[in-house]
């Protein structure tokens, strides 16, 4: 599954699927005191015959997925639409040792499992990884991948989710958007000018 970002911000975008079919919106607003971004899910709908004749009908609906709450005193605050649990940061995605510039996240995944956000040293590329001796890749983030059917001519930023993952695409995007947002400033300036 591939999540490809209409816009170069990973915290204020629609991520599609490879076909450019929305499948989430990420929207991120900020006050003098605080930041918010909001995670929902795109439903689709089937149309009826007499949307033909109407006007201003949604075609898709939103689902909540998460709330980021972004705390720059306290420990950020990741908060799951689906069972209200409030999760700190600082501990459900802790910092590991520091590695060539960008400080790997280990995430308490719902699921039981802890899985690794890293940066891959040959590449540069986001990934995360299973937790454990195999080090199983789970996602990785493409700064620029083709699209044939969508986008034929211009390559676009894109986080793969790979198959016997998807189970846990929400998860996934909401740790990515994080992980993402806070590594910018660890990583080099052409990193943090293509997200």
């Amino acid at each position: 599954m591939f999540l490809v970002l209409t816009t170069p911000s990973t915290s204020n975008t629609t991520y599609t699927d490879e076909f450019g079919v929305p499948q989430y919106q990420v929207d991120t607003r900020s006050t003098r005191t605080s930041r918010t971004s909001a995670i929902q899910r795109v439903l689709r709908r089937e149309a009826t015959a007499f949307d033909l004749f109407a006007t201003n009908v949604p075609r898709a609906s939103t689902q909540d997925v998460a709330t980021i709450r972004w705390n720059l005193v306290q420990s950020t605050v990741v908060a799951f639409a689906d069972d209200k649990l409030e999760r700190k940061t600082k501990t459900w995605l802790r910092h590991e040792d520091v590695q060539y510039g960008f400080s790997p996240r280990v995430l308490s995944a719902r699921d039981g499992n802890e899985y690794r956000w890293l940066q891959d040293r040959e590449t540069g590329q986001l990934q995360l990884r299973t937790n454990d001796a195999e080090e199983t890749l789970v996602a990785r983030f493409h700064q620029k991948h083709t699209f044939p059917e969508f986008s034929p001519n211009r390559p676009l930023a894109a986080l793969e989710v790979l198959p016997e993952f998807e189970r846990m695409a929400d998860e996934i995007l909401v740790t990515f958007v994080y992980v993402d947002n806070r590594g910018r400033k660890s990583r080099s300036p052409s990193r943090s000018n293509s997200t």
